[in-house]
C-alpha cells in the first residue's frame, strides 16, 4: 500500500520575463512569443510520507516559496505531477485570508465557515484560538490596527484550528515571540502525530532542526540533497559558510583567485573521467559576467556529434556518457532566452571555478595516445565583457590547460559560437596514481580539523552528568609552518538553540608558528549545561585580533556538528533549564516586633 501522502514527479515552473511592457502587450496582440522564461523549478521529483515533518531549506531565490505553492494548488506547474493524499491547511503569508477591515473575532467565525466549520463546533473553536493568540482585547479590534507579530498568531491559530491533515508552513512565523513560537512548534508536532504531515519552509536550520525530521535542500531550482534532517543541515551549512568565507573574506577570496589554476580532489576521482571547464578569457579564468549558454556539442572521428545536455542529469546511469555538474561548479539555473533553453553560467562563491563538464572517456577512442575532441558552444551575455575559453585536466602534467580557440564568430541572431580543440593526453592507471598522489600532497590546506572530541575523568565520551567537569579538545594539522592561528567552538543544543562559543584567542591564547598536530583544549571546570544533547562545531582561523582582525580575514577549515554528546539529568524529576548553575542564595529575617 502506497502511504505518500505527497508525490512530486518531474515538476517545473517557469515565469515569464519581458525586456518592456510592450513586448507583453505585444504578445498579447499577436500571439508571438516576445519573452524569456525563468525557470524557478526544474525537474523536481519527491515524495513525502505519512507523519512525515519535511523541512524545505535553501538560498534566496533557489524556489522553495514556488514549490509551496504549487502543493498548495495556488499555482499551476508549468509541467510534471504533484498527488495530494489528504487536506491541505496552508499559511504562507500574514495576510492571505484575513481581512484587514473586519475584526479578529469576525476573521475567526468567518475563515471557520469558510473551511466547513459545522454550527455547532464554531463557538468552541472559536474560543478556543481567542485563547491560543493570548490577543485580549485586541480581538474586538480590526485587523489592520494589528502588528506582525499578532497577524502571525491569529492566522497561525485560524490555519491549525480545524486539525489539518496537512500542514504546510513558510517562514512567516518569524515575526512572533519566542513565546509563541514555543507554542507553535509544540502544536505542529501534535498536529503532525494526530494528522498526516507536516512541510515547513525556512531559512533557519535551528528551526529546521527543533520541527522536522527529514529536509529537502534546494539550489537553483533543483534539489541538491535530501535525507535526514540534521544530516542535510550540516551539510547545508557547511556549504553556506564556505560561500560566506570565499564571499567576505579578503583571504579567503585571495586564495580562491590563486588557486584557480589548481586541481581539486574532488575533480580527479577516475582517470576513465575527463573533465572540461568553460571559464573566463581572463585572469585566473574567474568569470565577471553572466552567460547564457545554449548549446554544447562534442564530436570527434570516430564518435561523431553528441549534444551535452544542460539539465540535471544522473551520473550514476551508465547510459549517461556526458553531463554538467551543476552542482558543484558555477553552473546557475536553468532560463529559456529568446525561445532557447539555456543553462546560466556566473561566479558563485563556494563553488568550484567556471561550469564543468564530465565525459566518462571508457568507451572513447585514442589518437596518438590522446583524446582528440571539439567542442562546440554557443553563448550570449550580459555585459559583454569578457569571452569563454575552454579548458581540460591534463592527467600529465595535474593542471588545467587551456584548449585552442580555433573558431569564434558571432551568429546572425547575435549569439557567438566557440570552437576549441582538445588533446587530452591519455595516463594510464599507474601514471594516474603517481599523479594523484603528488596532487594529494599539494592539496592539503594549511591546515585540517582533524577531530573535536569530549574528556571527562581522563577519558574520551560521549555522555557526562549535569555538573560533571569535561573538556571538549579539537585536534588540528597544520601541513605547513602557519604564523598563526586562531581555534573557535561553538555549542548548539540539538532543537538547535545556540548555547555557547569561544575561542583560543578570547584569551590571547593564538598559536604561533605552528606545524603538525596540535590539540587545544577546551576546559569547562564547572559544567553548567543542563541535560540533552548538544552539538560541537570548530573552526581555524588566521588570529584572533578583536581591533584589528576580526571578522577573519581568512577561515583555514571548519567541522559543522562533528561531536554529538549527551548530559544525562542530575536529578531525573527535575529540569534546570538551559544551564544546570547554582547561585548564592541569602535571605534576610527582619524582627516585626521591632519598633
Amino acid at each position: 500500500m502506497n502511504d505518500d501522502i505527497i508525490s512530486v514527479k518531474n515538476l517545473s515552473m517557469a515565469y515569464p520575463v519581458y525586456k518592456s511592457p510592450k513586448d507583453m502587450f505585444l504578445e498579447m496582440l499577436t500571439g508571438d512569443l516576445r519573452h524569456d522564461s525563468f525557470w524557478a523549478l526544474k525537474d523536481i521529483t519527491f515524495s513525502i510520507k505519512a507523519k512525515q515533518r519535511v523541512g524545505i531549506i535553501g538560498p534566496n531565490g533557489s524556489g522553495k516559496s514556488t514549490l509551496l505553492k504549487i502543493i498548495t494548488g495556488n499555482l499551476k506547474p508549468t509541467s510534471g505531477k504533484i498527488e495530494v493524499n489528504g487536506n491541505i491547511s496552508a499559511m504562507l503569508s500574514l495576510t492571505s485570508f484575513l481581512n484587514p477591515e473586519e475584526t479578529g473575532l469576525e476573521n475567526i467565525r468567518f475563515n471557520l465557515i469558510m473551511n466547513g466549520c459545522k454550527k455547532a463546533d464554531t463557538e468552541v473553536l472559536t474560543e478556543e484560538i481567542i485563547e491560543f493568540t493570548e490577543l485580549g482585547h485586541f480581538i474586538y479590534s480590526p485587523v489592520k490596527t494589528y502588528s506582525s507579530g499578532m497577524n502571525a498568531k491569529l492566522a497561525f491559530a485560524i490555519t491549525t484550528a480545524i486539525k489539518p491533515e496537512i500542514l504546510v508552513v513558510d517562514e512567516i512565523l518569524s515575526v512572533g515571540d519566542a513565546y509563541f513560537m514555543g507554542k507553535a512548534t509544540k502544536r505542529m508536532i501534535e498536529l503532525c502525530e494526530q494528522g498526516k504531515g507536516l512541510i515547513f519552509v525556512s531559512h533557519s536550520t535551528s528551526a529546521i532542526q527543533m520541527l522536522c525530521d527529514t529536509a529537502i535542500w534546494l539550489d537553483n531550482g533543483s534539489i541538491r540533497e535530501i535525507g535526514e534532517a540534521q544530516y542535510v543541515l550540516n551539510h547545508y551549512e557547511e556549504d553556506y559558510r564556505k560561500r560566506e568565507d570565499e564571499a567576505t573574506r579578503t583571504g579567503n577570496i585571495a586564495k580562491k583567485q590563486q588557486n584557480s589554476y589548481k586541481l581539486n580532489l574532488l575533480d580527479v576521482a577516475d582517470a576513465n573521467v575527463l573533465l572540461l571547464r568553460i571559464v573566463s578569457n581572463q585572469k585566473n579564468g574567474i568569470l565577471a559576467d553572466t552567460h547564457y549558454i545554449r548549446n554544447i556539442n562534442l564530436s570527434g572521428e570516430t564518435i561523431g556529434n553528441k549534444t551535452v545536455p544542460l539539465t540535471l542529469q544522473d551520473f550514476e546511469n551508465p547510459e549517461i556518457d556526458v553531463y554538467l555538474d551543476v552542482l558543484t561548479s558555477e553552473w546557475g539555473r536553468l532560463y529559456s532566452k529568446e525561445q532557447y533553453e539555456c543553462r546560466i553560467l556566473s561566479a558563485k562563491s563556494g563553488k568550484k571555478t567556471g561550469g564543468h563538464i564530465v565525459i566518462k572517456a571508457t568507451n572513447l577512442p585514442l589518437e596518438d595516445n590522446k583524446y582528440k575532441l571539439k567542442l562546440y558552444l554557443e553563448s550570449q551575455s550580459i555585459l559583454n565583457k569578457e569571452k569563454l575559453d575552454i579548458e581540460f585536466i591534463n592527467y600529465q602534467t595535474g593542471t588545467w590547460e587551456k584548449a585552442d580557440i580555433i573558431e569564434s564568430q558571432i551568429l546572425k541572431d547575435g549569439w557567438e559560437a566557440r570552437i576549441a580543440n582538445l588533446q587530452i593526453p591519455y595516463v594510464d592507471h599507474q601514471q594516474y596514481q603517481v599523479m594523484l598522489t603528488k596532487l594529494q600532497e599539494e592539496n592539503k590546506p594549511d591546515i585540517e580539523i582533524e577531530k573535536i572530541y569530549l574528556i571527562a575523568d581522563g577519558l574520551e565520551k560521549f555522555a557526562i552528568n549535569e555538573q560533571q567537569p569535561f573538556e571538549i579538545a579539537v585536534t588540528i594539522i597544520a601541513n605547513r609552518l602557519v604564523p598563526i592561528v586562531d581555534v573557535g567552538i561553538k555549542i548548539m543544543r540539538a532543537d538547535g538553540v545556540y548555547v555557547f562559543w569561544q575561542s583560543s584567542g578570547c584569551d590571547y591564547q593564538n598559536l604561533h608558528d605552528i606545524e603538525g598536530r596540535v590539540t587545544i583544549y577546551f576546559k569547562f571546570h564547572q559544567n553548567y549545561l543542563s541535560a540533552g544533547e548538544y552539538h560541537v562545531s570548530a573552526y581555524c582561523a588566521n588570529g584572533w585580533d578583536i581591533k584589528n582582525n576580526y571578522p577573519y580575514s581568512e577561515v583555514f577549515a571548519r567541522k559543522v556538528s562533528d561531536l554529538k554528546f549527551k548530559v544525562n539529568n542530575e536529578f531525573p524529576a527535575l529540569d534546570f533549564g538551559l544551564l544546570n548553575q547554582r547561585v548564592p542564595v541569602e535571605y534576610i529575617k527582619e524582627d516585626i516586633n521591632k519598633q
